[in-house]
């Protein structure tokens, strides 16, 4: 029989391996819309001030800290042996939260890709107290 630790050390790391995934998958939506855009990231795009090319370093500088995080490129191959595997969730929060931009302009230099908290995705867990621990306290 499966003693409770054991079972509660289970119950974390399922709970852990599904928010590193919508966090991920989060990541990913973001650069697969940035790719698929078809606009400038740039914000000087009005001004046309060399907008193609500083959307471009702006997207560069995005794919680039994906990968130093450990979490590109987006393969089945990767997937299992991902950074994550030795990162905790807020490392991983904190690492794409300060992923820093770099661009030709001032103005897309404050850019930011990501403000991932996560608050954000506890709701899809209903929080992080178990039923029977709910039950066991009204007792």
């Amino acid at each position: 029989m499966q003693s409770l630790i054991d079972y509660a050390v289970e119950c974390i790391l399922q709970v852990r391996t599904e928010v590193v995934d919508l966090i991920l998958e989060t990541a990913y939506n973001r650069v697969d819309l940035y790719l698929h855009l078809g606009e400038s990231l740039c914000d000087s795009d009005k001004h046309n001030a060399r907008s193609e090319e500083c959307g471009a370093i702006i997207l560069g500088s995005l794919l680039r800290g994906l990968q130093k995080l450990g979490i590109l490129p987006k393969t089945a191959a990767n997937k299992a042996n991902t950074k994550t595997d030795h990162m905790s969730v807020d490392e991983l929060m904190e690492g794409l939260n300060n992923i820093r931009i770099k661009s030709l302009h001032s103005m897309c230099s404050d850019y930011t890709p990501f403000s991932i908290d996560i608050e954000d995705y506890l709701p899809a867990f209903g929080g992080l107290v178990l039923e029977s621990h709910r039950r066991h306290m009204k007792q």
